[in-house]
């Protein structure tokens, strides 16, 4: 049993981000392709010269200003860095929407298999229920516009960060429950 579980583990990764990566790819590859739209073009990467490059002063206008009615600096922050590197080239655009709703999709593999051994299921019941809540997240329409429109990196955004503060209060938990202390998590 010990070796069973030992294997399962050492497949378990690299199986599950594989798969994650083939399904958002074959899903959503031919937004690599996709030029800008004009909400994305005009508005919110040529027309908007804050994300023109990361210098000082366009940091502080991400930072500090609205444009065009709304307040995303976490979002004109990657636009400004994206811009800064590569420029105009909407392929980085929309391959780090991928890349993101790639991450979001692991996220929440680590998420379900949490839950359902939580819920007492089995090592390997849990395992095979998370992969097929990642693969349902993945391939979901409803995820569409976020990972194939480049304005919509917000929607991807704030699904990082609210998966990655679930995890972090789950560690946080679990070490409160093991009593570790003075590791940065309690």
């Amino acid at each position: 049993m010990a070796v069973e579980t030992k294997l399962i583990r050492l497949v378990e990764y690299p199986l599950i981000v594989s798969m994650v990566l083939l399904l958002v790819y074959l899903c959503y590859s031919d937004t690599l392709g996709y030029g800008f739209l004009y909400w994305d073009t005009r508005v919110y990467i040529k027309l908007n010269e804050c994300v023109h490059g990361l210098s000082s002063s366009n940091l502080w206008c991400i930072f500090s200003k609205t444009y065009y009615a709304n307040w995303h600096p976490l979002t004109s922050f990657f636009y400004a860095v994206e811009y800064e590197f590569f420029g105009e080239n909407p392929k980085i655009y929309h391959f780090n929407n991928l890349l993101l709703h790639s991450i979001n999709c692991l996220l929440i593999y680590f998420l379900a298999k949490k839950i359902f051994i939580y819920r007492s299921i089995s090592s390997r019941q849990a395992i095979v229920g998370a992969m097929l809540a990642a693969a349902l997240f993945a391939v979901h329409p409803q995820h569409t516009e976020s990972v194939a429109w480049i304005a919509e990196r917000k929607g991807l955004l704030a699904h990082f960060f609210s998966c990655f503060q679930f995890c972090v209060t789950y560690l946080m938990r679990l070490a409160k429950v093991l009593g570790l202390k003075g590791n940065g998590l309690s």
